[in-house]
């Protein structure tokens, strides 16, 4: 499905370009910006992860781009897996078990199987403070997490910022739409929520 998936890819890019050229700040905001019910459907997805996470818009162009494009498959296939530079968006019939990188793992990564039952979809998502051109404000080799929508990372990225901070930040996720969470930061690793790590 190539020039289904690159048809939807380019749509997502109008849609944000086409947007940010009349709002400015849209593209170098680190704060949440107001929803926007008029704007197109990608940069909805944007604003309101935002909003969830207490993070510019463009901490979640990424994951709305995989969504949309993944979104865009579902009537051609029952399986679709879209992976953008971290974030990925996925709807299959059978579990899936997904390779994080973390530099500080003593295998340069880790395996991880989600367990969202109940949802035909879902996101899942990695930020880190070491790796990968992303702005990020924290020091995590990487921050993954799992939610219903394909989310972002990057506010739990910014908060570890020390090993110390990975329990903390593990508690915090608590309150956040994610359903799960693993964080790797130097020689220290948490996990909680829909998910397991696999050998």
């Amino acid at each position: 499905f190539v020039e289904k998936a690159r048809a939807a890819l380019l749509e997502a890019r109008s849609q944000i370009i086409g947007y940010a050229a009349g709002r400015k700040s849209f593209y170098s905001s680190l704060q949440p910006l107001e929803m926007d019910e008029s704007a197109p459907p990608v940069v909805r997805d944007m604003l309101m992860a935002g909003i969830a996470a207490s993070v510019g818009p463009m901490a979640a162009v990424a994951g709305a781009g995989a969504q949309f494009v993944g979104e865009a498959l579902l009537g051609l296939s029952d399986e679709v897996i879209v992976e953008n530079g971290g974030d990925v968006y996925v709807c299959t019939q059978t579990p899936r078990t997904m390779c994080v990188m973390a530099e500080s793992a003593e295998a340069g990564y880790v395996h991880i199987r989600p367990h969202m039952d109940g949802y035909t979809s879902y996101g899942v998502c990695t930020s880190s403070g070491r790796l990968g051109p992303s702005l990020s404000l924290g020091n995590a080799d990487s921050v993954t997490v799992l939610a219903e929508r394909t989310a972002v990372a990057t506010r739990l990225c910014n908060l570890v910022r020390h090993s110390k901070d990975v329990s903390k930040v593990l508690e915090h996720s608590r309150s956040t739409p994610v359903k799960g969470v693993v964080i790797i930061m130097k020689d220290y690793f948490g996990a909680r929520g829909a998910l397991e790590i696999v050998a």
